[in-house]
């Protein structure tokens, strides 16, 4: 299960709203633990947008001027810069050190992010950076998913074309466009070939974790995954509004066998919120499951756990 949260773009420091995210995240993923998941925290890292343009500009303009606004992050960023680099190297045009200095000012911040994480008892498995995408295979990959499933309207009146993604189809609002008529990517096509990134290194389930700003995001988004991977086993998504956890996931499991394999068993009790979370999801796709299945052997265990479910939530 690949749980993505926070993704704050590495041009400042950690907010109180990403670390209240982190929290959430890290409750999310120790929930899918206690359900048997094997969890990959990831952080998303924009680092090939205009922001960090803006912010490797900014470093390398604070080198050895003291005319501007005190700033923290971009200080101690240009501070770095100045300790690690000879600053002559800035002196030649701006493609003779570009990627050298934004690939160590996003190193930089990653690292200072780490450290304010560290700080708060939180951690990710996973910094995966834009720039680690083959963004132009995947492309092609997710177009040709889309298209297997009629799912795309292109304008072929022109060499670019607009490429629409027919999500009205699948219950959106709207079509949502992927390409503009002046081949400019969608924001929503950049997401589409991250989520494919997911898939192709081999995750069953996809979790993302949004909050109040991108509310209006989780339609599109569960639609464009669902499309992306149909038959993802497990696959379940949420947002997160406010700092708070909302939506929970249902589990999907196969078979009765599956379910019980996954019975957390060192949950005898529910001490907190999230345990009562997830015992309460696991008793449901338990049911689902016992209703379903006529292996008499399979029915024996199954009624047993579910009885002490039942007594552990309260349930009559």
């Amino acid at each position: 299960m690949n749980v993505e949260y926070v993704s704050a773009y590495p041009t400042g420091d950690l907010s109180d709203g990403d670390i209240s995210a982190a929290v959430s995240g890290e409750r999310i993923s120790r929930l899918f633990e206690m359900l048997g998941w094997n969890v990959t925290r990831e952080f998303y890292v924009n680092d090939t947008g205009p922001q960090t343009d803006v912010m490797v500009r900014a470093a390398q303009a604070r080198l050895g001027q003291q005319s501007f606004e005190p700033n923290p992050f971009l200080d101690g960023l240009a501070k770095a810069v100045n300790d690690t680099f000879d600053t002559t190297l800035f002196e030649r045009t701006e493609d003779a050190w570009f990627e050298t200095l934004r690939s160590f000012c996003v190193s930089w911040a990653l690292d200072r992010a780490r450290g304010v994480l560290a700080a708060k008892g939180l951690a990710f498995d996973e910094f995966r950076c834009d720039s680690e995408i083959d963004l132009t295979s995947l492309q092609s990959e997710v177009l040709e998913t889309f298209r297997s499933q009629d799912l795309i309207d292109q304008d072929t009146s022109s060499n670019a074309g607009e490429i629409k993604l027919t999500s009205t189809k699948l219950g959106d609002s709207v079509d949502r466009v992927l390409r503009t008529a002046d081949g400019r990517n969608t924001y929503l096509f950049g997401d589409a070939c991250y989520h494919a990134d997911k898939f192709n290194r081999g995750f069953d389930g996809i979790s993302v974790l949004l909050r109040q700003d991108h509310a209006a995001y989780v339609t599109p988004l569960n639609i464009m995954i669902n499309a992306l991977n149909p038959g993802a086993k497990g696959h379940v998504r949420l947002r997160v509004l406010g700092g708070e956890i909302k939506n929970v996931p249902e589990l999907d499991f196969q078979s009765l066998d599956e379910a019980l394999a996954r019975w957390p068993k060192e949950v005898k009790t529910a001490t907190n919120e999230l345990q009562t979370q997830g015992l309460q999801v696991y008793r449901r796709a338990l049911q689902r499951c016992i209703e379903s299945n006529n292996s008499p052997a399979s029915q024996t265990d199954g009624q047993e756990i579910l009885k002490i479910l039942n007594q552990i939530l309260d349930v009559t």
